[in-house]
């Protein structure tokens, strides 16, 4: 059935298939799947949204979905479908399935107008005043670059390590200081029931990990308008990277977006309201309590991994990226062994200077 929908040929004659009952072959004589035509976005007209969980552990219910499945068809077709493998099996013409539907107990659920009031724009709210002192790094660093003030200093004694780090010890501060403001205010006014501690390191986690992608950037060009193009348009595609998993209930789909800081943030503040107005909030009980197939363990895990990855590439970068002062590196510098003979024959070669007179 799959290679006739995906085919050249199909509908070509006006003609399209309404629904498709597939035999799964998983071992049990009557497991199946009820196929329909699905052109239109899963969830929109009369498509129920399958794709979700059945019930979810925090959140109100899609009742939607139900009265599509309900009253749309889907329901009855599988009665029929049931009925039909009733009478094979029984041999008796009149046995019959009536369907009816009751409901299931869920967990508790607890209105609060947060989440719809802030929306998917609360993302925006912590991501978007971080682009100032990521960018502001990232110009300031790459000014310097511009103006030649590394080469400067080095002709003078000073070690790369000592420039990196003034840079990073500054930022560092900067972001932490912002971090913890922002939780202060956070944990105060709307998160009631978070923890503070996770709530700073959320965020600060967060901070730190475009401030690698800042240093990042910075070993990639010499010229500061074009890093400064180039680490905002970086920001914003991996913030992208949302639209892939949004609607998705997929673990590895939402662990793996993620690496996005702007999307691990997106996820995870969604996350943390919905946690809020179940009056449990994010504490260490519900750290790994997985909603849509998404954790808070995700982010805290997936920004370490960012943060080491973009610094380790700015550290290898910065050494092989062609400058136009000093000698770079070989690109595989790092597997190379060092020759220890290396600068011996220069002691050994040694020129004494002997005044006349003297032996």
């Amino acid at each position: 059935m799959e290679d006739y929908f995906t085919s050249s040929d199909y509908a070509r004659d006006g003609k399209s298939i309404c629904a498709g009952l597939i035999m799964n072959d998983d071992g049990n004589d009557y497991s199946y799947t009820l196929r329909f035509n699905a052109t239109v976005e899963i969830g929109g007209d009369d498509i129920p949204q399958t794709n979700l969980e059945r019930i979810k552990p925090i959140g109100v219910e899609d009742l939607d979905s139900l009265d599509k499945y309900l009253e749309n068809g889907y329901l009855a077709l599988q009665n029929i479908v049931d009925n039909l493998i009733l009478k094979h099996e029984t041999g008796d013409s009149s046995a019959h399935i009536m369907t009816s539907v009751t409901s299931e107990r869920t967990p508790d659920y607890k209105s609060d107008p947060l989440l719809e009031i802030l929306g998917d724009s609360a993302s925006a709210l912590i991501d978007l005043p971080m682009l100032l002192p990521y960018l502001r790094m990232v110009n300031g660093i790459m000014s310097e670059k511009e103006k030649r003030i590394k080469e400067g200093m080095k002709i003078m004694g000073l070690n790369s390590s000592a420039f990196f780090f003034s840079w990073f010890i500054t930022y560092f501060i900067v972001f932490t200081l912002v971090s913890i403001i922002t939780s202060g205010v956070l944990t105060g006014l709307l998160l009631n029931y978070s923890s503070y501690g996770l709530i700073f390191l959320w965020h600060w986690q967060f901070s730190l990990a475009i401030m690698a992608m800042g240093f990042f950037t910075t070993s990639l060009f010499s010229k500061a308008r074009v890093a400064n193009v180039f680490a905002f348009a970086l920001n914003f595609l991996f913030g992208w990277l949302a639209e892939l998993g949004a609607d998705s209930t997929s673990s590895s789909l939402k662990f793996g977006t993620s690496f996005g800081p702007s999307t691990s943030i997106f996820y995870s503040i969604r996350q943390i309201f919905d946690l809020e107005v179940a009056e449990v909030g994010l504490t260490s009980d519900t750290i790994d309590l997985e909603i849509s197939g998404y954790k808070m363990s995700f982010h805290y895990g997936m920004m370490a991994i960012v943060f080491f990855t973009f610094m380790i590439l700015y550290v290898y970068l910065d050494q092989v990226m062609p400058s136009e002062f000093g000698v770079r590196k070989h690109p595989l510098f790092c597997l190379m062994r060092k020759n220890k003979n290396q600068g011996k024959q220069i002691a050994d070669s040694e020129v004494k200077y002997v005044p006349d007179g003297y032996d």
